[in-house]
């Protein structure tokens, strides 16, 4: 307030600025204390002003995102397994009939261990000659049908020459030329038919030649993909405990200290407590993740099916949900107001707006009993055996909790 000094000395010295500097001093600065009074009312009635739960509500938001990437960088830590060459998984002895394009395969250490890729190297000349012969034959259809579509074109103009005939119209299209196309067309087609079944034979021979390699390399494959799965596994469950120990520390320190300053009513509680829902929405997150990883899920799977086939347990569960949901929701709710309007709760907020715990009517600094409904206002403290105020959690005489 250095300005407003300046301008009082300016007034002593100037006498006829004198009354307005005394009008500043008594009005001016009356509104400013009481402004200044409000402010701190409403601050710690609140525990924060409206900006400071924005604030918080932006603390919890960037604690969530950075939290999220520190658990992103953990799950680094641990080395990721690698799957077996996915190549292999189009091969299989009920496949041979129709592969027609070479897997083209990278092996890496698993395919090694299980010796995959030496498998494929043994089957690999055979392999190539049998996707070559199912190309041929695919070929050879595609011209029987090409063939088949010139012929059924034929045939059409040849019913258009009937057509003439019969109309006794002038000939156009020559029937001895038709004939000879369609018996042209016929004979190929029985040489791509023959060709189809020499080739047929050839690749079904080699592939009953193949079947027993590639049911071997098939077995291996899946013993490399079940090894596979349990890597994947326990590099989950590694996952798990690097970020749950990271995490766990965390949440006990914030938590006990937010439980120390709410013990001490400190103004700095709702700081912590925005800590607090931050660190233990990142633990839940940990938590949940590995209890749906290491549910049974295929147990849940044929359950769910059972029940879709059963129409009338189907609608028992799905009402039984309901009333689960609507108790749950209900008792939160029903839990919030008994907390609010506790005797206790309410006696706190009466008393200090001078009203009477029992009817909210108005009272006076010396009333024992309220003037409107007669409610005793004082008790007996069991510390100091003096009176003190009713349902309050510590004796205003001597500051001892009641409770104890």
């Amino acid at each position: 307030m250095a300005w407003y000094l300046k301008v009082k000395l300016y007034c002593k010295k100037n006498n006829p600025m004198l009354i307005f500097a005394n009008f500043i001093e008594r009005d001016i600065m009356k509104i400013f204390k009481k402004y200044q009074k409000n402010i701190k009312e409403d601050i710690s009635e609140v525990k924060t002003s409206k900006l400071g739960y924005f604030l918080l509500i932006l603390m919890v938001i960037f604690g969530l995102t950075a939290g999220n990437t520190i658990l992103r960088d953990l799950s680094r830590i641990p080395k990721r397994p690698i799957p077996p060459s996915y190549c292999i998984s189009g091969i299989s002895k009920y496949s041979l009939k129709n592969i027609q394009t070479m897997p083209r395969c990278n092996f890496n250490e698993i395919d090694k261990k299980f010796e995959i890729d030496k498998i494929y190297q043994e089957i690999l000349p055979d392999l190539s000659k049998l996707v070559n012969l199912n190309k041929q034959i695919s070929t050879n259809y595609s011209l029987i049908s090409k063939q088949q579509n010139e012929r059924d074109k034929i045939l059409r103009e040849y019913d258009v020459s009937l057509q003439e005939k019969m109309a006794k119209e002038q000939k156009i299209i020559d029937k001895d030329d038709l004939k000879l196309r369609v018996t042209n067309i016929d004979k190929n087609i029985e040489v791509f038919n023959d060709e189809i079944r020499k080739l047929t034979v050839e690749r079904d021979n080699l592939a009953n030649l193949l079947s027993s390699k590639v049911t071997e390399l098939q077995y291996r494959y899946n013993n490399a993909q079940k090894k596979y799965d349990r890597d994947v596994s326990i590099y989950k469950v590694k996952i798990f405990f690097i970020q749950f120990l990271f995490v766990l520390p965390l949440f006990i320190f914030v938590f006990r200290y937010y439980l120390k300053l709410k013990r001490e009513n400190s103004k700095y509680t709702i700081i912590w407590t925005a800590i607090n829902i931050t660190v233990a929405l990142l633990l839940a997150k940990i938590l949940l993740i590995f209890i749906w990883m290491i549910l049974p899920k295929n147990i849940f799977k044929l359950i769910l099916s059972f029940i879709n086939k059963i129409p009338f347990i189907k609608y028992v569960i799905y009402y039984v949900a309901i009333g689960i949901i609507f108790s749950f929701f209900g008792g939160l709710v029903y839990y919030i107001q008994k907390k609010i309007f506790s005797v206790k709760a309410v006696s706190y907020r009466r008393f200090k707006n001078k009203e009477c715990p029992g009817c909210g009517f108005t009272i006076y600094k010396d009333s024992l009993f309220c003037p409107n409904c007669g409610n005793s206002l004082y008790e007996i403290c069991p510390s100091c055996n003096e009176e003190t105020l009713r349902n309050l959690k510590f004796c205003q005489k001597c500051g001892s909790e009641k409770s104890r």
